[in-house]
């Protein structure tokens, strides 16, 4: 037996640096006091050579499922990642898994606290059969060589599933929404009401899906021979708080758009807030779009008019996918969701 075609490292080839038998190398990983002294510091070498905790390589030799998955993601309060993750959840236990959670506190290029780090290393610790990630630091434009080299060392000895984002940068499994068709949508539906002064309203550069959704949101008006006005471009962030403040800014604004696409619902939602308490009358005095269908879109008000980018689809397919491929299945490596325009009674005609 040998090593397999995508690398992983077998009991044989530990056996085979460390000049020992294989059984040998069984035994320093199932901490059997039977091997000597030397021999022992050979295959403990090898292993730290190749960075490999020794749990997850006796996971791997012996064949034995723990039939837990590993699911990291940013934010479990967000709406968004609360549905992914309870739909994710529930396909799991349908399919006889167990999900074991790790919740990083918005870990990424605005808050570096390592804390993906720390649930990968504890979920390899745990022996999860695979690790499914959803959003955080897989979402920075820019990636460090040192993060791009640990997730590769973790890749070649446990499955890993990216969600609601693909990596550039590896061969790496993942399952997502188109969200630069989901920004062509909102806008065509505004265009398809006469708005011809469109804005757009939070996201931060650097961090996708923000790259993605302004570049579509710009290339959508253009494709309708419309202007994109950078002044009605206001990056504020992700949250309720940074909506109601975009809003605010926007609205001292002398020459105002009649209709805005927000990052995502919450973002939307504090817009709302801040142009009601401003006076104005939605959605006569102003349009507004946003992006992801949370349930609590349609008990704001006006209800929220908003692209669904598939979170509980999401969710659900992911856990499916890996399931399948844990049990020998052919491995699809992307497969992407198409979003769908929900209307609602955010959006109307301009006056």
């Amino acid at each position: 037996m040998s090593d397999d075609e995508n690398g992983r490292i077998t009991i044989y080839r530990i056996a085979r640096e460390a000049r020992v038998s294989p059984a040998t190398v069984s035994r320093v990983l199932n901490g059997n006091q039977s091997v000597g002294a030397e021999k022992r510091t050979r295959v403990e070498n090898v292993i730290a050579a190749h960075n490999y905790r020794p749990s997850a390589i006796a996971r791997s030799l012996s064949g034995q499922e723990t039939r837990v998955l590993g699911f990291i993601q940013p934010d479990i309060s967000h709406p968004y990642y609360h549905s992914l993750f309870l739909a994710a959840e529930r396909k799991a236990i349908e399919m006889g898994y167990t999900i074991l959670l790790g919740n990083t506190l918005n870990d990424n290029m605005t808050h570096i606290t390592d804390m993906e780090q720390h649930y990968i290393r504890l979920m390899l610790e745990k022996r999860v059969d695979a690790i499914l990630i959803s959003g955080g630091r897989i979402q920075d434009v820019e990636v460090s060589d040192e993060y791009k080299s640990e997730f590769r060392r973790t890749l070649r000895t446990t499955r890993i599933m990216t969600i609601s984002h693909r990596l550039p940068w590896i061969e790496c499994p993942s399952v997502m929404a188109d969200d630069a068709v989901g920004m062509q949508i909102a806008v065509n539906y505004l265009v398809s009401l006469k708005h011809c002064r469109i804005g757009f309203l939070g996201g931060l550069r650097g961090i996708e899906p923000s790259n993605t959704r302004l570049g579509s949101f710009v290339k959508a008006l253009e494709s309708h021979g419309l202007e994109y006005r950078e002044a009605w471009h206001l990056e504020s962030g992700f949250d309720m708080e940074d909506g109601k403040a975009a809003m605010e800014a926007l609205l001292q604004l002398r020459d105002k758009p009649t209709a805005i696409v927000c990052f995502n619902d919450l973002v939307a939602i504090g817009a709302i807030f801040a142009a009601h308490r401003a006076g104005l009358n939605l959605p006569e005095d102003l349009s507004i779009t946003g992006v992801d269908n949370i349930r609590h879109s349609k008990f704001v008000h006006p209800a929220l008019t908003t692209v669904d980018v598939c979170a509980s689809e999401l969710g659900a397919l992911a856990v499916e996918r890996v399931v399948h491929a844990l049990a020998g299945g052919l491995e699809e490596l992307h497969s992407v969701l198409t979003p769908r325009l929900v209307i609602r009674d955010s959006c109307a005609p301009p006056l």
